[in-house]
């Protein structure tokens, strides 16, 4: 059994993306009120099992989803490592509110042997697997994306110290994407704020490849992706359209390539991935003890 907890995107995103793919999928009792008044997934509501007990949910499951907010995923990892619960954790990200705090993480997680992933799914889109094949041929790519964020978003999605943020909430996509594209590839970047918008662009490099990332908070949505002179997609979003209310959530199909990943590879996100992606964090938010 997979167990979800957050009722946000953990409800729309994760619960909707496994039960849709037949999945023995569960989560909090609590959050089927908040499912009921979504119509895009009532035809789901009987395929998922609603469990009130927190903790007798997670001593039955294979895998335990986190998708809560950084501050209480990061608690709530810890609390199931030490116990030996939950068998392998999906950590939302960013891993923890802070990039020091998520090396802390990675390391009690590895010092307990325990399995973990995170679902970085620009890596998952119908396009990456297009990105990845041009850049090992030696292409020149180029990204574009921008967001105008909702005035009604959770306080913390806009806070930089509780994991939230243009860096940590947005653009470390865009990090986890040029560490798997292009692994040990040379970066170069820059973060500006101009009048309340935050613009940051990251540029990987090696040999023979070069992808060059951008991405802007509080502009129109906007999404683009181009390969020499071949644009691979332009959209409002990397997901494609931005749903309408009642509509599924566009991040489903790469949530569920996501998950099939994991079934079909034993360690498909290694530990030296995700120490790179909290290095270059670390790095790109001036925190120079954990680059």
């Amino acid at each position: 059994m997979i167990f979800v907890v957050g009722g946000g995107f953990g409800l729309y995103g994760h619960v909707a993306a496994l039960a849709e793919e037949g999945a023995d999928v569960a989560t909090l009792s609590r959050y089927r009120p908040i499912a009921v008044e979504r119509p895009e997934l009532a035809s789901l509501i009987d395929r998922i099992r609603w469990i009130d007990d927190l903790d007798a949910a997670i001593a039955e499951a294979d895998m335990v989803v986190l998708a809560r907010n950084p501050v209480e995923n990061a608690l709530l990892a810890r609390k199931l490592a030490d116990a030996g619960t939950g068998g392998q954790l999906i950590i939302e990200k960013p891993l923890a509110a802070t990039p020091g705090e998520a090396r802390a993480l990675e390391e009690y997680l590895a010092a307990r042997g325990r399995a973990w992933a995170t679902p970085y799914i620009l890596l998952d889109c119908d396009w990456s697997a297009a990105l990845r094949s041009r850049l090992k041929a030696g292409a020149i790519a180029t990204l574009r994306w921008s967001h105008e964020q909702s005035p009604r978003v959770r306080a913390w999605k806009a806070d930089p110290g509780q994991g939230g943020g243009a860096l940590a909430f947005y653009f470390i996509h865009c990090v986890a994407l040029a560490e798997a594209t292009m692994p040990g590839a040379t970066l170069r970047w820059e973060h500006r704020s101009e009048e309340g918008v935050d613009h940051l662009s990251l540029i990987a490099s090696d040999t023979h490849a070069t992808l060059d990332l951008s991405f802007t908070l509080g502009a129109p949505a906007a999404f683009s992706l181009t390969v020499g002179a071949e644009t691979l997609l332009r959209a409002p979003t990397p997901f494609g359209a931005i749903p309408r209310s009642g509509e599924q959530d566009p991040r489903i199909p790469t949530l569920q390539r996501f998950y099939r990943s994991l079934k079909r590879q034993a360690d498909p996100q290694p530990r030296a991935f995700h120490s790179a992606i909290i290095r270059h964090w670390a790095a790109m938010a001036g925190d120079s003890t954990n680059a």
